[in-house]
């Protein structure tokens, strides 16, 4: 699926993925990196919840040189447990996430195909 998500002012096309297809609990969100200004990331749902809700989300900054993950805001009713599944995902995931950031995968289907769930 696709979203357009407004993030000061700005409009851009995010991939939202849910436990079925990641094996998380939660629903998470990736983009493209063209025109944003700010690395690579991806959104995470902060609750439970099966739907989709793009304005309750936390970022996590994903380096490029190692597996050292930052996040930002408001995890909400998240458990680190589940945290730690996220940075397991985008481990997994990291040259595909970043593949799809950089351009490389210019498919929403075909970055699905590649995704592996945790």
């Amino acid at each position: 699926m696709i979203r357009i998500i407004i993030e000061k002012n700005n409009f851009y096309e995010m991939a939202n993925y849910s436990s079925n297809d990641t094996g998380l609990l939660m629903n998470i969100f990736l983009s493209i990196g063209n025109s944003i200004s700010h690395g690579p990331r991806i959104k995470v749902q902060n609750n439970y919840s099966n739907r989709v809700q793009p304005n309750n989300f936390f970022t996590i900054k994903i380096s490029r040189i190692d597996d050292n993950y930052i996040t930002i805001g408001n995890i909400g009713e998240i458990k680190q447990k589940d945290i730690n599944k996220i940075y397991d995902y985008i481990k997994i995931n990291k040259k595909i996430i970043l593949d799809f950031w950089d351009g490389n995968i210019n498919s929403v289907n075909k970055l699905s195909e590649l995704l592996q769930k945790v």
